[in-house]
Parts: C-alpha cells; structure tokens; sequence
C-alpha cells in the first residue's frame, strides 16, 4: 500500500469520527443528458455568473494562499450535504483548520463527518516520497478508491494536486491516473493548485487542464481586491468576465461586482453620465420600462409609482453592439481600420495597436468597447492570430494586434455583456483550425479602464 491518507477518526470538537459502514448511494454517473443541465457549485459568484456546474466533470481552482480556496472548497461541499448526497476531501490541511473556517462559515462539517455524509482524507506527510517510489501511480488512487468506500461520493474536492505531480517526477501520469480516477467515480470533482497555472507552463498539469470543465482563479492585489477569473470554461455561460469577490462569515464568497460598478458611476464626472429620470403615469411606466430596456442596461432605483420620484437618476448604457450592419446599409467609416500587407489583414504591432485605442479614445469619449486578450497554447500564436483576424468584423471597426505572448482584439461598440458572444464564436473556430486551450480575459470600456491601460503599457 502506498499509504495515500488517513482518514479521520480520532476525536475532535467533542465529536467521534468512526469508520463504520457506508450509507447507500446509487453510482454517480454521467450521461448525454445531464451535460443540459448544470448543478449549484455552492460558490455564489460562480453560480450567479456561469449558472452553475455540469455535474460528472472536473474543475479546477487555482490560486495564491490566502485567496479563499479552503472557502470555495468548503462551499462546492456544503451544497452537496444540502442536497442530502454524500461528498468527500483530500486535503493537506490539518483537520482541525478545516473544522474552524466550516464554524466561520456556520457550515455542520463536523456533523456531516460523524453521520458519514462526508469523508474527510488527510495525505500523510511523506506521501509524496511514498508515491514517488510506488510501481505505478494506479496504487495510489485505488487506495483511495478504497478509503472512499463503495459507493461513489456525489463531490469529490482534492486539495491540492500538487503531492500527485510531486510525487510523481516528470511525467503526467500522475495526472492522467488522476483522471481516470475522476472518470471511474462519475463524481462532480474540485481540483485546487496553489499558483497561477498562466504564470508556468508545467507540463505535468497538461492533462488536468485539458480535461478541465473549467478553470477558475482566485486573485487578490495588495489592496487584497480579490477576483475570480475564469480562465476556461467549455459550455456557454452568460458572462466569463472576472468577477470582483469578498468573503464573509455565514455567508462566504459574495460577489461585489455589481457594488463597484454604482462605486465606479459616482466617480465619474457629472459631464461624463448618462442619466435618465422618468415620471410617468403608472399606467405607461410597464411599456417604458420595457422599451428602455430593450436598448439600455436599467436599474430601478427609486419608486415607480406617480407621486414618487427616484432618489437617485438612474444610469442608462448602451448594451447592444452599435454597428451589426447588413449589406445594403452604408457603413460609416471605422476611425482605424486593420492594416494589411499585399492585400491581406496582418496583426497590429503591440505598440500601434495602443496608440489607435488611444486615439479612438480621444475623439470620442463617450466611447465604449471590450478588449479580449488571448493566450494562446504554446506555439501557436500566429495561427490564433489568422483566426482572429477571420472571427472579427472589421467591417464594423474590429481590430486585432499581437504582442509578444497574447493576441489583442478591439471590439467595438461591444460592452462586456455581449464580449462573450464573440468570445465563444472565436472558440468555435479555433476548434475547426488549431489545437490547444485558449486562456481568455474580458477587459470592457470604461469599467476596466485602469486594467486596460496597465495590459497595453505592457505590451509596449
């Protein structure tokens, strides 16, 4: 045996966690048909922004200690013991901490483990020397197929991958016996990395994030903002742009986006709003409220009855795309156009490319627009360029550059609720043309003004 982890038994908190006989669960699998239809992750920014997860699939959780992953971890967990299904963690945690951040959070870990709802795996500390010398990392992960006993928990969370690809030297079958693993329990999995996977390529990690439903990351500055960015996600969701977080006791991750953006509209200059204020009889108000949002982003923010008037003026953006011509139409002429070379589209050079957003900025300043910057695998930036240069429509104003390392698009007219139309269409066609995950980031005008200019100045 390799001695993978123990699992807990020992008294804590008062409560005693014996090994005892499983409850009944029929195996977790994963069909045609449930890939339609998508679980709560238990991690309320995630569910709010993506709709939740496709159960029988892995994710991955990256990110910085002191980010929230023992949060998010403890989350993804809790909405399985709220469903009444059993769940399961290896972790490398010390128990103890565990069982503090779930009273932080007003979770029942503790209850969950001594009714077996819940099977809390510790890796033992020499695991990784232990797993280094075993025949074939197959030994391992069916000694935890054993520990996890015979029927399939619904959750799985492994925190974190690295003993696997420790242990495992400089080969990804660790990664691989891994997913096999996963694969074989059918169970709705949670595997956390303490890093960046953008900031080192480890080859290792190949499988994992290939295989990935999606790939989330948790970032915080030294301000300690803090963001998930969705770095992957293969099924169509609302909106993949990062999503500003805090984290609360009882309620753990809660998503502030829409507390920065009113933060963001109040700093504006009054010059710069956009602000409508209606008083209509309440018989109209339905039908205006209903035109308006057809062409704008609304929000509510003050009564809607005659004799009431909002307490604040409420902010109207444009949140359609502004130019979606048709061929008989005349199109006005985009303030920059694409360059070319013997009359084929060729990328910008990093360097120009700023300078035509700039100079779009400064003519008009009530302009909006979304910037996707790419990472495209290893190798293959200049046919993900190709790609993108045939995904835009420069007809309209697009434009795309190429830097050192990432592919730039300019979409103009877009915001960031629609960015990720286009944003699918691209993976789309990436998928007819090149091979390899793409790593996307949604920057939109106005909003991520300040990261924008940071992403640009960096280029150059």
């Amino acid at each position: 045996m390799v001695a993978l982890a123990n699992r807990q038994s020992s008294t804590m908190h008062g409560h005693s966690f014996p090994a005892t006989t499983h409850p009944p669960m029929a195996h977790a699998t994963t069909t045609v048909k449930e890939r339609t239809l998508t679980i709560p992750s238990g991690i309320g920014p995630i569910d709010e922004h993506l709709g939740g997860l496709m159960p029988g699939r892995t994710y991955v959780l990256s990110g910085a200690p002191g980010t929230g992953k023992s949060v998010a971890c403890l989350q993804f967990l809790a909405a399985a013991l709220k469903a009444g299904e059993r769940a399961a963690i290896l972790t490398q945690d010390d128990p103890e901490d565990l069982l503090s951040q779930s009273d932080f959070l007003e979770l029942d870990l503790a209850g969950a483990i001594t009714s077996e709802r819940l099977y809390l795996l510790r890796f033992q500390l020499d695991f990784s020397r232990r797993f280094s010398r075993a025949h074939s990392p197959d030994e391992a992960f069916a000694e935890l197929r054993t520990l996890l006993g015979k029927d399939a928990p619904t959750r799985l969370v492994i925190d974190s991958v690295v003993p696997f690809i420790d242990g495992g030297g400089s080969s990804a079958s660790s990664a691989i016996a891994m997913l096999q693993l996963l694969d074989g329990l059918g169970s709705t999995s949670l595997v956390t990395y303490p890093g960046d996977l953008a900031a080192v390529y480890d080859r290792r990690l190949d499988p994992l994030t290939q295989r990935a439903a999606a790939i989330f990351h948790l970032s915080a500055d030294r301000q300690r903002h803090r963001q998930i960015e969705i770095r992957k996600v293969r099924y169509r969701v609302a909106s993949a742009s990062p999503i500003p977080y805090r984290i609360e006791g009882a309620a753990g991750f809660i998503s502030i986006a829409e507390e920065l953006r009113w933060q963001n509209d109040s700093r504006q200059p009054t010059s710069e709003r956009q602000r409508v204020v209606i008083d209509l009889p309440s018989g109209n108000a339905g039908e205006a409220l209903r035109l308006l949002q057809s062409q704008y982003d609304v929000t509510v923010m003050g009564g809607t009855s005659r004799d009431e008037t909002p307490e604040f003026a409420m902010p109207a953006v444009p949140a359609r795309r502004t130019t979606d011509f048709s061929g008989n139409e005349k199109l006005p002429a985009p303030a920059v156009v694409q360059p070319t070379r013997n009359g084929v589209r060729v990328p910008f050079e990093a360097a120009s490319f700023r300078a035509a957003l700039l100079d779009i900025e400064a003519k008009d300043p009530r302009v909006f627009f979304a910037v996707i910057a790419v990472t495209a695998p290893p190798g293959q930036l200049e046919a993900f360029a190709a790609v993108a240069l045939e995904t835009i429509r420069a007809i309209n104003g697009d434009l795309v550059a190429k830097s050192a390392n990432q592919v730039l698009i300019y979409l103009h007219g877009t915001g960031r609720k629609h960015a990720p139309l286009f944003v699918q269409r691209l993976r789309d066609n990436w998928e007819q043309a090149g091979q390899g995950e793409l790593i996307v980031d949604v920057l939109a005008y106005p909003a991520d003004q300040v990261r924008l200019r940071t992403l640009l100045d960096s280029t150059v």
